[in-house]
């Protein structure tokens, strides 16, 4: 004989409190249901980010991103919260502006900047040519490059960093050089031989200046050396 047993499966719904991530991903939904569509006619909601879209119109634009920023900081009055800004664009580069501006949050939060709103081409080139996890070798190369020029024992000779790119940005010519940084050409000769000295290069190398322009570049857009 079979003898069945009767089984009651008991299902206790647990109670899990929300993340973080997912109350911003909430209140920034309720934000985008709330915009007005004629000012803000496409909006998303990414992972913790709002993407919204504005006409190029001028009474449009005129601080709308500042409106955006303090609405959606009221509404989360303790996480700090970001804006960046991309450059005007069409529908078929809204992924290409939304990567830069992606990459330019990334930057911020690496580098601990202050501001809150900020422009996707904030860090320039450099910044959408290098990814933010190489950092500490994009800064190791800045100071290894451009370091010695900076040490106070060298001010003494005047601004090496500045004379090598005004120097550069004039094209190698000495007395366009001279010119630009309002010194004497001589004294220009010996701050250009001092250079070649503390980082032993020769500025006549075209690989050499390359290199120096990169490291220019990038220490104009990250301030490793001052």
């Amino acid at each position: 004989m079979e003898t069945l047993s009767s089984h009651h499966q008991h299902v206790h719904d647990r109670y899990t409190a929300p993340s973080q991530q997912e109350i911003v991903n909430r209140m920034l939904r309720s934000i985008q249901l709330a915009l007005d569509v004629t000012k803000f006619p496409l909006s998303t909601v990414d992972n913790t980010c709002l993407v919204t879209a504005i006409p190029e119109q001028e009474n449009l634009m005129a601080r709308a991103e500042e409106i955006m920023h303090a609405v959606i900081e009221a509404a989360l009055p303790h996480t700090k919260v970001l804006t960046v800004i991309s450059e005007p664009c069409n529908k078929p580069d809204y992924r290409n502006e939304f990567f830069k501006c992606k990459n330019a949050l990334s930057w911020h939060s690496r580098l601990g900047r202050d501001e809150t709103i900020l422009w996707a081409k904030s860090f320039g080139f450099a910044g959408l040519l290098f990814d933010v996890s190489n950092l500490e070798a994009i800064k190791a190369f800045c100071v290894e490059t451009l370091g010695p020029l900076t040490q106070t024992e060298n001010r003494q000779t005047g601004n090496l960093l500045d004379t090598l790119k005004t120097y550069l940005e004039n094209e190698s010519e000495l007395r366009a050089t001279a010119s630009s940084l309002h010194i004497h050409y001589n004294t220009l000769r010996y701050r250009l031989e001092r250079i070649e000295q503390l980082l032993q290069i020769n500025l006549n190398d075209p690989g050499t200046r390359q290199a120096l322009r990169l490291a220019l570049l990038l220490n104009d857009t990250f301030h490793f050396v001052s």
